[in-house]
């Protein structure tokens, strides 16, 4: 786990190497719930600073029949391989 005073993260040993990490930020908004708004930087700036900057990692939008939102949370799931679809760089 890892906190500051804007973001909390928890980090999860899924199957088959993969890491999920839990992002959500340390405020509760007027609903009860942890504020939202988690940017596409600030996830990719997290996920550098507790030690995964070198992977690739995905969030998964789920078919409607499995939506939970029950949290303002974000999830990244770390993969133990390069994604062979991802944008590269380099271009290839």
């Amino acid at each position: 786990m890892w906190a500051n005073s804007y973001f909390l993260v928890q980090e999860f040993q899924e199957d088959n190497g993969v890491i999920r990490l839990t992002v959500n930020t340390t405020s509760i908004g007027g609903s009860g719930r942890w504020k939202d708004g988690i940017s596409w930087d600030a996830l990719q700036e997290i996920k550098s600073a507790v030690g995964y900057g070198d992977r690739d990692a995905v969030e998964i939008f789920p078919a409607q029949k499995d939506l939970v939102n029950v949290a303002n949370m974000r999830h990244l799931w770390i993969v133990p391989e390069s994604i062979p679809f991802a944008w590269r760089k380099d271009g290839h």
